[in-house]
C-alpha cells in the first residue's frame, strides 16, 4: 500500500514539473514572437501613427537655487507607443512582458533647458497585453534652469519651463522619422496632473501646469517635434515674513524714537548707529539669498535701502541737535525766539518761551547817556550797569533757549521722520503683498 502512495506521487509530481516545463517554454516562445516584431535600432513596423507619446508627473519638488538658477525636480517620466496587432488575452498567456534595457528600440528623446538629467530607477523595458510598449520607465532627477525674478520677493511667483524633443527629425526619405505626443488621457486638456506630488515646505506648485506640442527649428532648418512644459511655482513666504519682513519694519519704526530720546541721556547717536547697521544686516542676508542680478532687485531691498537713508539722515539731524542742545555762547537767533513763543509750539506738544520782559532804566542811566539812544540800548546799557544780568544768568537763558531750540527740532523731526517712514512702509509693503 505504501508503495503504491509513493509510486502516485512520483508520478503527480512528474507530471507537473513537465507541465511546468511545457508552461515555461510556451511562455518564452511566446515573449519570443512577441519581441521578434520589435526591432532595436529604430521604430517597429506596425506602430500606430507612428507615434511616441510621453507622459510626464512631477514627483517631488526637490530644491530651487535661486542663486544659480536652478530647479530641481524628480519627475514619474515615461515613453510608449501603441502597436495594437500585438494585444493578446491576458487570462490566458499571463500578463506583461519585461525585459532588460535596449531589448528593443528606444524614442532618442533629448532634453532642452535642462542641465542635467539622470535617470534614477524602473529602467526597465514593458510590452502590454493591449500592445502598449513602454521602453522607457523611470523616476528622473532633473535640474532645470530657470531665470528668477525676484522684484516680489519673498512673495514672488517664477515660471519655469523645460522642453523633450526628438534628436532625429525626418530619415533619409524625407518622411518624419516619428512624432511626439501626449494623451489627454494623463494630461487632460494640455494640463500636468499632481497625483503623486509630494508638497514642499518652501514652494508649492501653482496650476495649472501646461504641457504644450511644438516645433523647433535649428540651423539645419530641419524641425523636430517638442513637447513643453511650464512649470509655476510660488514661494510661501512665513519663514522670510517672520525673519526678515517683520523685523525690517520693526528697526524703521523703532528709528523714530532717535527724536524722542533726550540729548542728555548721551545715547542718541548711538541708537541711531545701533538701528543702521541693523539694517545694513537685514541687506547682506538679503543679498545672500537672491541671485546676483541688476534686472530685478528686490522690492524689499529697496525699502531696506531707503530707511538706511533715513536713518542716515536722522544721524545728522542728531549729531546737528547735539550741538546745538551745548551751544551757549551766543544768542539764539531772534527768529527761531519768535517761533518757539508763538503758538506753534502748543501745537506740537511743547513749552514755548515766556515772553520776556522788559527792564526799565533808572533815571540817573537815562540823564548819562547821548540823547539819540534808542530805547533797547538804554535797556540794554542799563542791565549791564546795574548787573540786573549775570554772566551766570545769561549763561542759563542762553542753555535753556538753545535746548528748547533743540527739543523744537526734535520734536519737528519726528514728526516728518514718522510720517515719511510710516507712509514708505504702507505703500511698499501694499504692493509688495498685493502681487
Amino acid at each position: 500500500m505504501d508503495r503504491l502512495v509513493l509510486f502516485a506521487t512520483a508520478a503527480t509530481v512528474l507530471v507537473s514539473v513537465g507541465w511546468a516545463f511545457q508552461t515555461q517554454a510556451e511562455e518564452e516562445a511566446f515573449k519570443q514572437s512577441i519581441l521578434a516584431n520589435l526591432t532595436k535600432y529604430g521604430p517597429p513596423d506596425g506602430m500606430e501613427n507612428r507615434t511616441v507619446f510621453m507622459y510626464m508627473d512631477i514627483y517631488q519638488l526637490m530644491d530651487v537655487d535661486e542663486k544659480q538658477g536652478i530647479l530641481n525636480l524628480k519627475l514619474w517620466f515615461y515613453t510608449y507607443y501603441y502597436m495594437p496587432h500585438l494585444a493578446w488575452n491576458d487570462t490566458e498567456l499571463g500578463g506583461p512582458i519585461t525585459v532588460p534595457p535596449g531589448s528593443f528600440w528606444n524614442p532618442d528623446i533629448v532634453a532642452y533647458d535642462i542641465t542635467d538629467m539622470v535617470f534614477s530607477a524602473f529602467d526597465r523595458q514593458v510590452v502590454t497585453h493591449m500592445g502598449i510598449v513602454i521602453p522607457l520607465s523611470s523616476l528622473v532627477n532633473v535640474k532645470v534652469q530657470c531665470s528668477f525674478d525676484v522684484y516680489f520677493f519673498p512673495y514672488d511667483t517664477q515660471h519655469c519651463g523645460f522642453s523633450l524633443g526628438q534628436w532625429t527629425g525626418k530619415d533619409q526619405g524625407g518622411l518624419q522619422y516619428y512624432h511626439l505626443g501626449y494623451e489627454d488621457t494623463f494630461h487632460p486638456d494640455g494640463r500636468i496632473t499632481l497625483d503623486y506630488y509630494t508638497p514642499n515646505d518652501q514652494w508649492e506648485l501653482v496650476p495649472p501646469l501646461q504641457v504644450k506640442h511644438g516645433n523647433r527649428r535649428f540651423k539645419d532648418m530641419m524641425e523636430y517635434e517638442t513637447l513643453t512644459y511650464s512649470i509655476t511655482i510660488a514661494r510661501r513666504p512665513e519663514f522670510f515674513l517672520y525673519v526678515l519682513t517683520i523685523p525690517t519694519i520693526l528697526l524703521v519704526l523703532l528709528s523714530c524714537l532717535t527724536f524722542v530720546l533726550p540729548v542728555d541721556s548721551g545715547e542718541k547717536v548711538s541708537l541711531a548707529v545701533t538701528i543702521l547697521l541693523s539694517q545694513i544686516v537685514s541687506l547682506l542676508v538679503l543679498s545672500d539669498i537672491i541671485p546676483p542680478s541688476s534686472m530685478n532687485f528686490p522690492l524689499l531691498g529697496i525699502y531696506v535701502l531707503i530707511s538706511i537713508v533715513l536713518i542716515a539722515v536722522s544721524i545728522v539731524v542728531s549729531v546737528i541737535v547735539v550741538n546745538i542742545h551745548f551751544c551757549v555762547d551766543r544768542e539764539v537767533p531772534s527768529c527761531f525766539k519768535r517761533i518757539m513763543a508763538s503758538s506753534f509750539m502748543v501745537l506740537i506738544g511743547l513749552k514755548g518761551l515766556p515772553c520776556p520782559q522788559k527792564v526799565q532804566p533808572s533815571q540817573e542811566t537815562v540823564r548819562n547817556l547821548p540823547r539819540d539812544s534808542s530805547q533797547k540800548q538804554l535797556t540794554d546799557r542799563h542791565m549791564d550797569a546795574d548787573g540786573e544780568e549775570s554772566c551766570e544768568d545769561r549763561k542759563e537763558r542762553r542753555s535753556m533757549q538753545w535746548a528748547m531750540l533743540a527739543e523744537l527740532i526734535d520734536r519737528v523731526c519726528l514728526i516728518v521722520y514718522s510720517i515719511t517712514s510710516v507712509a514708505i512702509t504702507v505703500s511698499i509693503m501694499t504692493k509688495l503683498t498685493s502681487r
